[in-house]
């Protein structure tokens, strides 16, 4: 059986044979591309406002404004959609290596980290950036992180968190729903996965 948790950076395609092995289908009802084979986590797009920028746009604003983390996760998010997630990782961690109290950086680092399946550097800096945070995201990104080394109790414990602040999030559901099938608990995952 393969795993298929997704981030909370990129959008849900299915879940893959995990579902199959309960009965259930992919994600239907969910909107969204894209699928990150090497981790192979579910995400939750995020929709930027207002008019896209292009991504020499966007690093012109990089680095006219070098200390502005806006300006930097926005260039990073630009890489990243434009399939160069290493690149934006890589620019990220730049400038959160500048400004490690910047709590905005430092989840976009763990994040993207966690997206080319660097499961120790993502966990890092998501604890870093607060053990006791209260963004979804970074509970989610947490749970993740440990799933995708096998630590399920410790990832549903994240995933349960992260429902608390963000109740029915089918990203957040999948994930605990694999995490426990994973775990063995097949029943809680097929409950789950109907409900997400």
């Amino acid at each position: 059986m393969s795993r298929c948790f997704k981030t909370v950076r990129s959008a849900c395609v299915g879940i893959g044979t995990a579902a199959a092995a309960v009965g259930l289908s992919g994600c239907a009802g969910l909107s969204g591309s894209g699928f990150d084979g090497t981790s192979g986590f579910m995400a939750q797009s995020t929709a930027e406002a207002g008019k896209p920028k292009s991504i020499s746009e966007l690093r012109q604003a990089h680095l006219d404004k070098p200390g502005d983390p806006d300006a930097t996760i926005a260039y990073g998010r630009g890489l990243k959609s434009s399939g160069r997630t290493k690149e934006a990782l890589a620019v990220v961690e730049a400038a959160a290596g500048a400004n490690p109290d910047n709590q905005q950086l430092v989840v976009e680092q763990g994040l993207l980290a966690l997206e080319l399946g660097h499961t120790q550097k993502a966990q890092h800096a998501l604890l870093r950036a607060s053990p006791d945070n209260n963004d979804w995201k970074v509970l989610s990104g947490l749970g993740v992180a440990h799933a995708g080394t096998g630590q399920h109790a410790k990832a549903q414990d994240y995933f349960n968190r992260a429902l608390v602040l963000s109740p029915n999030n089918p990203t957040v559901l999948n994930n605990l729903a694999l995490s426990y099938i994973l775990d063995k608990k097949v029943d809680k995952g097929r409950e789950l996965l109907q409900q997400a």
